[in-house]
């Protein structure tokens, strides 16, 4: 699910800033699972 999301994402916006937003945020809700 989360894999999916990452790639969609940055299919939808190359940005690097968007990029390292998201696996920071999907890094910390696993953390905190």
């Amino acid at each position: 699910m989360y894999c999916k999301y990452v790639i969609n994402h940055q299919i939808s916006s190359s940005s690097a800033t968007e990029t390292v937003t998201v696996t920071v945020t999907i890094a910390a809700t696993t953390t905190a699972v």
